[in-house]
């Protein structure tokens, strides 16, 4: 057996069936550093979920969001398993390098397990750009296949540059040497999916090659024009409150109660409602004061706004039993050391049927003064 077909079936056994081969030594001398001296990299790959992809094109983002965080602690497994592997034959193995500058992009080309898309997303044969890697760099001899260096897209389909709500996709082809710029607008991209909590895909799930390998078809929904929305929606939230939900979010008016840009958040991530970002303050003295008006529909129970902070206090106005349909005012005031790993405030709720709750907060209002 082969070291290749031995790793191969080192993978298979973990569940990985996607692994390409690359000759890393033809790469110009600006990848030197970045590559750390290693002459072979291995690139392994993790696909979405299926029914994940298939449902974010109807606007649900819950399963393809699970899908696409889990491929982290896969592509992790497969790593430290090859890893393993090559160091008890003796060999040189990372997966700690320039990922900025080598791409695993890059390697997946050299590797021949694929193009670059319109996307600008390693796209292959067999899942289409539904998929993301991983690389080991190393020094064992392996067999490596031959580099693609031309885009394999179909020259008259623009599947992933229609259904793109942020128009980043501007439509070119790409090949060996021609920069993402001249075919991408990574820009356009990147406040797109700022807009929508840093998190996007349709081009992934709209990707002809990733439906067939995945197997699924889209439906009939105009999630583009969905997503337009939700972004113009978050535009128009940031204007009107500092507030960041987690949950779908809309910013609605109360004509009966003569009530304007109120922030409307339907099933939150569980107990916490939205959030107000401090990480320019960690590990700083602040005093934070805030005000709110809040309503909730569908369960009673618990608000508190309080700090994500070793002790988690509650700040100010606490109400154990919120009645449903009813403003409750909420205030209060905070000194202390924003020291925990992720600074933030918030509004939590203790229902524990978020599935069924949508919140209303208007007249937030934060002032947080640091040292």
């Amino acid at each position: 057996m082969s070291l290749n077909q031995e790793i191969t079936e080192v993978l298979k056994q973990e569940g990985c069936n996607i692994v390409g081969f690359a000759d890393l030594r033809n790469l110009p001398d600006s990848y030197d550093k970045a590559r750390k001296g290693f002459d072979f990299g291995i690139v392994m790959g993790a696909t979405y979920s299926a029914d994940g992809l298939r449902e974010f094109l109807d606007g649900k983002f819950e399963k393809f969001a699970n899908s696409s965080g889990g491929t982290y602690a896969t592509l992790e497994r497969y790593s430290t398993t090859l890893i393993k592997f090559l160091k008890s034959k003796k060999y040189k193995a990372t997966d700690k390098y320039l990922t900025t500058t080598l791409t695993q992009k890059t390697v997946g080309t050299l590797a021949g397990l694929g193009w670059i898309g319109r996307c600008a997303l390693l796209t292959t044969q067999e899942v289409g750009c539904g998929l993301r890697l991983t690389t080991v760099l190393t020094n064992a001899p392996v067999e490596c296949a031959k580099p693609i260096t031309k885009s394999q897209c179909p020259p008259d389909c623009t599947v992933c540059a229609d259904i793109c709500p942020a128009n980043a996709i501007k439509g070119g082809l790409w090949e060996q040497g021609v920069h993402r710029d001249e075919f991408f607008y990574a820009k356009a991209c990147r406040k797109m999916r700022s807009s929508l909590g840093d998190f996007c895909g349709l081009c992934i799930a709209a990707c002809p090659y990733t439906q067939k390998g995945l197997g699924y078809e889209g439906g009939n929904f105009d999630v583009k024009q969905h997503f337009i929305k939700l972004q113009k929606s978050e535009n128009k939230r940031k204007k009107s409150t500092k507030l960041h939900a987690l949950g779908s979010l809309n910013i609605v008016d109360i004509p009966e109660e003569n009530r304007k840009n109120v922030v409307e958040i339907a099933n939150p991530d569980g107990w916490c409602v939205a959030l107000y970002k401090l990480h320019k303050y960690k590990n700083q003295t602040v005093t934070i004061k805030y005000s709110a008006e809040v309503k909730r529909v569908g369960a009673e129970g618990e608000l508190r706004w309080q700090v994500n902070n070793p002790d988690y206090p509650a700040i100010g106005t606490k109400i154990l039993d919120a009645e449903t349909d009813v403003w409750h005012s909420m205030s209060g005031e905070w000194t202390g050391v924003l020291a925990d790993d992720y600074p933030i405030f918030y509004m939590s709720s203790w229902e524990n049927n978020s599935d069924k709750t949508t919140y209303y907060i208007d007249k937030f209002v934060i002032d947080v003064q640091g040292e």
